[in-house]
């Protein structure tokens, strides 16, 4: 049998990237396993060599809620402060969004080609993928949990967001999906 390659890295992230699909949802979690990444001694229960971090949102009106938790526990490559990168996919635009209670300024999608300064926290928002994106670029302590609350431009049930395949976003992958099969079809590649 074979078995599937692993990638062993020096270090983890100091930038964890998030991706959620809201698609509709009024609310959904996940988490992110980390482990050394250099040895099995995951397998023994009485070692700290893995570290989940949880994460959920609710959406009540046009308000969504964003949560982070602190780090389950840390070990000796286990960054203590990262910046983060979260894509909210299936939304229209925020209107507002808030890390903690403080507000972030938005970035036009089109001048984050030209680069920011790095240290300033934003969002911006991809209409090509309906993706809020927020960036955290101020490092936070993995051991502290942090909110966002983000107001929508409009509801996460719209019809243009919901009702596949004639939603903007099925018309979308409809058309994403003919250019991807022409451009195999007739070996053309429209980004060269």
């Amino acid at each position: 049998m074979l078995q599937p390659d692993i990638v062993f890295l020096d270090r983890l992230s100091e930038t964890l990237l998030l991706y959620t699909l809201i698609g509709g949802s009024s609310k959904g979690s996940g988490y992110v396993y980390e482990d050394d990444g250099i040895t099995i001694e995951y397998q023994d229960s009485s070692r700290a060599t893995s570290a989940v971090t949880y994460f959920n949102y609710t959406v009540s009106d046009n308000t969504l809620q964003f949560s982070v938790s602190a780090a389950s526990s840390v070990f000796s490559t286990f960054p203590l402060i990262r910046t983060y990168e979260i894509h909210l996919r299936g939304v229209f635009p925020a209107t507002s969004v808030l890390l903690n209670g403080v507000t972030i300024p938005f970035e036009p999608f089109n001048e984050l080609i030209h680069g920011q300064d790095g240290i300033t926290n934003g969002y911006t928002y991809d209409g090509s993928k309906l993706s809020i994106i927020i960036y955290i670029r101020q490092s936070i302590s993995t051991l502290q949990s942090f909110e966002i609350q983000i107001e929508l431009l409009d509801s996460i049930t719209h019809p243009l967001l919901v009702k596949v395949p004639t939603s903007f976003v099925g018309l979308l992958a409809r058309c994403q999906s003919a250019k991807a099969r022409v451009e195999y079809e007739w070996d053309v590649n429209s980004y060269r």
